[in-house]
């Protein structure tokens, strides 16, 4: 969703550098209440006191704004690559020419991350990593049990005009944690009663 806010600025706003290492996590936890009878809902411990219910809210925001650079008016791309090798699009290593689609590509990447939560590209030194996904369509490994990897897949495609932009990654993601909550969840019933015991 910011990502989709800097691109739909006047002129566009690209990142060039977005990366896992600039995007930060804020967690925030909130007492849960009834709002009908504005009592706290609570539990009973091992020891007989009280604890809390909380609802956890996690909030991601784009860090690291020093590659940054508005595009001119009717620019679809700009000059200067710049970046980490490991989150560099293609177009960025041969031309030197980051767009919003060279944006898109780095998301792919941290989306990756997300999913495996492994360093990516492991084993590969930084000149490595650059002749391969310039020249020989280098991509990391598809994790197949992972529910976004369609999305993945799409935001890395080799020409940028394939990549999907961010405001539909932000509809696909939706509508994919949509139907992940409507799944019934039998690790989270399980979970639940182990703490239980």
């Amino acid at each position: 969703e910011g990502m989709t806010y800097l691109h739909n600025q006047e002129p566009p706003i690209i990142h060039r550098d977005l990366k896992s290492h600039n995007i930060f996590i804020h967690e925030t936890f909130i007492d849960t209440e009834d709002a009908s009878t504005s009592s706290k809902v609570s539990s009973k411990r091992a020891d007989g006191s009280e604890k809390m219910e909380t609802h956890s809210t996690v909030i991601a925001k784009i860090g690291d704004w020093g590659s940054a650079r508005a595009t001119l008016s009717g620019s679809r791309t700009m000059t200067h690559g710049v970046g980490t090798a490991c989150w560099l699009a293609p177009e960025v290593i041969k031309h030197a020419r980051s767009s919003k689609f060279s944006d898109v590509y780095g998301y792919g990447i941290v989306l990756w991350e997300l999913a495996t939560r492994e360093e990516v590209y492991q084993g590969l030194e930084t000149t490595q990593i650059i002749a391969k996904v310039a020249n020989e369509n280098l991509r990391p490994p598809i994790p197949q049990d992972c529910p976004w990897k369609d999305i993945m897949v799409k935001c890395w495609a080799e020409n940028p005009l394939d990549r999907l932009e961010f405001s539909e990654i932000v509809e696909e993601l939706n509508i994919l944690t949509k139907s992940l909550q409507e799944r019934p969840s039998h690790c989270q019933k399980g979970s639940e009663e182990s703490s239980e015991a």
